[in-house]
């Protein structure tokens, strides 16, 4: 009676021993190694050194400056020459104060009230940890030397050149684009291309083409010599040249009736801005709601186009591998679906070829982080897993290596979710932002927040932690957190190459004696059986999940594919996972995920 009312435990007693406590992991230590599915082995769980644990070996030792007060320093504005003709009409000198602070490494950022704190750009420097701290600003440049300044009366105005500090007002124009010493400034007669004194470097008039289809948006790449423009506007992607003040047409938004209607056009630069990529989102009505797909396009920079897989997400530096994610059960509000299970795959990306793949594992972690997941030696990429986060790294051969877990401290709504820098050598990971971590030394810094800054709207938000260099790494304040999606893994992450065996069948493992089969999902459920370790099992749709969604997918004809999967979390940290099953004598129940590893 007792054990009806307050819940069974899902293995009997003894209970089953979890894996030592592990002396911490800093430098990365080999998991696992590619084995070739077509004869499966039993994958046994991590050797007690390889899994990271909560506290590392050394917790950082910032020191901070014991008596230090910090003063807000306006930075001082120079004498600033009038604007040379023609563009002393487009923009002007504002020599208003602009607040800019600087941090010590160790030393608290606090910016006053958490109702007052808003929008705050922080850059931390790799090599010394000190942070540079300018209020009321986001980057406009991927290399960090061009801020836009937040100003109630004056929104997208003001500009803020972090080189010489000074700010900028936008009078007759508007900014598209800002990176280095180059700027492009669109008006009402077309775009200029100005150095970074605001001087006139070539008019380009953009013969912009009548798009029938109403799409917004502006933006601008620009190529790695600086010599041509990637231009977006609405529905059409420009190639402009700067030597020659030629246009053309490089991509035009079609319809699509499978796909539904274009809602939005992106670019992005791909293989460090050597390549651009043209995305764009589809909607395809779903009664009152959109099934969104998205399409890409990849383009050099004379204009050709280049192969591009749609299953692409992750292109590595050099070019030669690709990855994407095959599928994630995700959580929504009628439960779990997708498909199953979380799977990473690796490809070449000049042949097409599937190398290897990656079960349970996902690159859709934590908030949607900006920013390639590649090492920028292109020699592996960062993926989460059951336990932490590894290195899928493709040579010299595909092995798994895990990741130093981050030291205790606030990292943020979306936790320390580990980003590498997008060039170097390897050295350099964000750790949610608010964290660094440098591989070569072994280091890390962690930038602190008051108390009254965390779990507000002061926390971090989703800016990219990165732009294009590794001697810097950035955040901003004052945004907040979203909810995110939330992979469900099936025991410890294992390497397989080709032939693949799709079927998802797990076994009973680490449970000490049985593992126990329920009726029901809940802990309360009852005991149907006590399935012995090494029992196979498949995971499946239950009866009342098939009944309540049709064997044919969701209502709305999304397309559920995925077994019956339910999480409950008793506390903090305290959460487990019940999955449908059937044994191969044909038993059917609900077993707890943490006792399962792939068959």
């Amino acid at each position: 009676l007792l054990a009806l009312a307050c819940g069974t435990p899902d293995a009997p007693a003894p209970t089953p021993a979890p894996p030592a406590t592990a002396t911490p992991v800093v430098t990365p230590t080999v998991v696992a190694t590619a084995v070739p599915d077509s004869t499966p082995t039993p994958t046994a769980a991590p050797t007690p050194t390889a899994a990271p644990t909560a506290t590392p070996t050394a917790t950082p030792t910032p020191v901070p400056s014991p008596t230090s007060t910090v003063t807000p320093t306006p930075t001082a504005t120079p004498t600033v020459e009038p604007t040379p003709a023609p563009l002393a009409e487009l923009v002007e000198p504002a020599p208003d104060a602009f607040e800019h602070r600087t941090f010590e490494p160790g030393e608290e950022i606090y910016w006053g009230d958490v109702r007052e704190v808003w929008g705050p750009t922080f850059f931390m420097d790799t090599e010394t940890g000190r942070i540079e701290g300018y209020r009321a600003t986001s980057p406009l440049s991927a290399d960090g030397s061009w801020l836009l300044v937040h100003d109630e009366q004056e929104w997208r105005r003001l500009l803020f050149d972090r080189r010489n500090g000074r700010v900028w007002r936008l009078l007759e124009s508007r900014l598209v684009a800002a990176e280095g010493e180059r700027l492009l400034l669109g008006r009402s007669d077309g775009y200029i291309l100005t150095d970074r004194e605001f001087r006139e470097v070539a008019s380009l008039p953009v013969p912009i083409s009548e798009d029938p289809r109403r799409l917004r948006g502006e933006a601008a790449l620009f190529s790695p010599d600086k010599q041509k423009i990637a231009l977006q506007v609405g529905a059409f992607v420009y190639l402009l040249d700067i030597q020659s003040n030629e246009s053309s047409v490089l991509f035009e938004v079609s319809d699509d009736r499978e796909l539904g209607f274009p809602q939005e056009v992106t670019i992005n630069s791909l293989m460090s801005g050597n390549q651009i990529l043209v995305t764009v989102m589809y909607c395809e009505s779903r009664g009152t709601t959109c099934l969104y797909h998205s399409v890409s396009h990849r383009y050099a920079w004379d204009g050709r186009e280049l192969p591009w897989d749609q299953r692409w997400t992750d292109l590595a530096p050099d070019g030669r591998h690709a990855a994407w994610q095959e599928s994630c059960l995700l959580q929504s509000d009628v439960g779990w679906h997708d498909s199953w299970p979380a799977v990473v795959v690796i490809a070449d990306a000049e042949t097409g070829e599937v190398l290897f793949r990656v079960r349970s594992a996902t690159l859709t972690y934590g908030d949607w982080l900006e920013g390639s997941r590649w090492l920028p030696s292109g020699d592996g990429l960062v993926m989460e897993v059951k336990d932490g986060f590894v290195i899928a790294r493709v040579r010299p051969v595909p092995e798994l290596v895990y990741l130093p877990v981050a030291p205790p401290g606030e990292y943020g709504w979306s936790g320390p979710v580990p980003l590498p820098a997008p060039v170097g050598d390897d050295r350099f990971f964000s750790y949610g932002r608010l964290g660094l971590y440098d591989a070569h030394a072994d280091r890390w810094i962690i930038a602190r927040l008051p108390e009254a800054y965390v779990y507000t709207e002061a926390m971090p938000d989703h800016s990219a932690p990165w732009g294009t260099t590794d001697r810097e790494m950035r955040f901003r304040l004052g945004h907040g957190g979203h909810g995110g999606g939330v992979c469900i893994f099936a025991g410890y992450p294992r390497i397989e190459i080709p032939p693949f065996n799709d079927e998802s069948a797990l076994r009973v493992a680490r449970t000490g004696s049985c593992l126990y089969l329920r009726a029901e999902s809940g802990r309360e459920g009852g005991i149907l059986d006590c399935l012995p370790e090494g029992t196979r099992l498949l995971p499946m749709m239950s009866a009342e999940w098939a009944e309540e969604l049709g064997y044919g997918g969701w209502r709305d004809g999304y397309g559920f594919q995925g077994p019956s999967l339910v999480r409950t979390c008793i506390g903090p940290g305290e959460c487990s996972t019940r999955v449908y099953v059937r044994t191969d004598g044909g038993a059917e129940g609900w077993v707890a995920l943490e006792y399962l590893e792939w068959h």
